[in-house]
């Protein structure tokens, strides 16, 4: 917060800039990029795992 307001400067109030800027976004957005952050590390090794398979080496020789 001390960063935003010495980038805003002392006629700004940071706080409410940052109440303002999550009240113009709906509430699903925070859900989704919450749930984007916990399924990017789950998925990640399950796709290098489903690479690895033997019927995914022979359908890339192709």
């Amino acid at each position: 917060m001390e960063y935003l307001q010495n980038i805003l400067g002392a006629g700004a109030d940071a706080r409410a800039v940052v109440d303002a800027t999550s009240d113009a976004y709906p509430d699903w957005v925070f859900v989704l990029t919450e749930g984007r952050m916990f399924l990017t590390p789950v998925a990640a090794p399950a796709v290098i795992v489903l690479l690895l398979l033997p019927s995914t080496r022979t359908y890339f020789r192709r």
